[in-house]
């Protein structure tokens, strides 16, 4: 499965959180528009970020980059839209993503790192080697058959 349409957004981190979730409602909604405009129907979003994330609860807990803590990442775009949003890790969502369609697709589970200049990728450590904690930020090991 392909995106049928990818828009790209510079984040207003720097005017603070609540300018970055208006931007994302913004962008949400101006997806929604192009997809109706096909005749397709928007079922739920994603958002993902750096950082500590309880995705259970939809909660940015804290990331150092930005500058945030405390967020409703997940809860606030979708009031703000109608749209159900799901909150991600952004390294999480990245081998997610290379799982079902990048350099991991078929693989089984598949570990995962970052970096700041190459994104989340596939990584040559055994996943026996890898410890997963709730709150990994820069590591994860996804398993695509079994969720996240």
């Amino acid at each position: 499965m392909l995106p049928r349409v990818t828009l790209r957004r510079p984040t207003p981190r720097q005017s603070g959180p609540d300018a970055v979730v208006e931007a994302i409602a913004r962008t949400l909604k101006e997806l929604e528009a192009l997809a109706e405009a096909k005749g397709l129907t928007v079922g739920g979003a994603g958002v993902v970020v750096p950082g500590i994330v309880d995705e259970r609860t939809a909660h940015a807990v804290y990331s150092a980059n930005i500058g945030w803590r405390d967020l409703q990442l997940g809860a606030l775009p979708s009031e703000m839209t109608g749209i159900p949003v799901t909150l991600g890790h952004d390294v999480r969502a990245g081998g997610l993503a290379e799982s079902k369609l990048g350099a991991a697709r078929g693989a089984g589970d598949a570990p995962c790192t970052e970096s700041p200049d190459r994104g989340a990728r596939p990584s040559p450590v055994p996943s026996a080697l890898m410890f997963v904690h709730t709150y990994a930020a820069a590591t994860g090991l996804v398993r695509p058959s079994g969720g996240l």
